[in-house]
């Protein structure tokens, strides 16, 4: 057992080698190995969460997530398939008739195209080989405006400064985007600096911007910044967030909506 003299700091780096080693912690442990109340617990976990060294779930902590660069978009495209189905569904109906949109590259926002084909008078703007192909397959009367610019193959998409040129043209009422990480101090966050690049202007060139993310990307961080929190209108996710990590957003934006 640890002295119950042992100051905050060593407390809550203990925890910290505890969860490196168990990955999981529950308040009652930690009391019974510190000698200290629940209360004193409870606010080194809420420290430690507040300054992103752990996430607080029911009951105790887990340990905090770091960002892996996420693998090609062929390798990942089943990846939370349910779940991104029914973001996809979400999302289709915010577009209405005669609407101009946006879709980014990366999967997510790949689901949205099945729902496209009973609304009218709909331009769809893209960078995204999947995207095009996509809705070239549904065979309707979509108006499609491609971007243009160098291809990057792991995510189909184009980039670059032909494609932000093009952007810096053309507007829209909606984006629907993709993203890498919802971190809830640094914001939106993707992990190629050229794509981020590009995602940034389109991001300025749309009216509303929808965010579609599956909820293992919350809490996590990529290393490159793209938009924070008050930028962007809807973050559409799925219902597997914890119930820790719905109550630490919620602190954060208004904007989160569960499907």
């Amino acid at each position: 057992m640890i002295n119950m003299s042992v100051k905050k700091n060593l407390r809550q780096d203990a925890i910290l080698k505890k969860l490196d080693e168990y990955e999981t912690v529950s308040v009652e442990d930690l009391c019974l190995a510190f000698n200290v109340s629940e209360a004193t617990i409870r606010r080194d976990l809420t420290d430690l969460n507040t300054s992103n060294q752990l996430h607080r779930v029911l009951g105790g902590a887990r340990a905090a997530e770091i960002y892996k660069s996420e693998l090609p978009l062929s390798n990942r495209f089943d990846n939370m398939k349910n779940e991104k189905i029914r973001i996809g569904h979400a999302a289709s109906k915010m577009i209405e008739d005669g609407d101009i949109i946006f879709i980014s590259s990366g999967t997510t926002a790949t689901y949205l195209i099945p729902y496209l084909s009973g609304i009218n008078n709909l331009t769809v703007i893209t960078n995204s080989l999947l995207v095009i192909n996509g809705i070239v397959s549904l065979k309707n009367k979509i108006n499609l405006i491609s971007i243009g610019g160098a291809y990057r193959d792991s995510e189909q998409s184009f980039l670059g400064k032909m494609a932000a040129r093009e952007i810096q043209v053309l507007r829209a009422n909606k984006l629907f985007i993709g993203v890498r990480s919802i971190h809830p101090k640094f914001g939106l966050n993707n992990d190629d600096l050229t794509e981020t690049q590009v995602d940034r202007g389109i991001i300025s060139m749309a009216e509303n911007i929808i965010v579609m993310a599956d909820h293992t990307k919350f809490n996590k961080l990529a290393p490159v910044f793209l938009a924070d929190f008050n930028e962007v209108n809807t973050i559409i996710t799925d219902d597997g967030l914890d119930s820790e990590t719905v109550k630490q957003f919620k602190t954060i934006t208004n904007k989160i909506m569960m499907v």
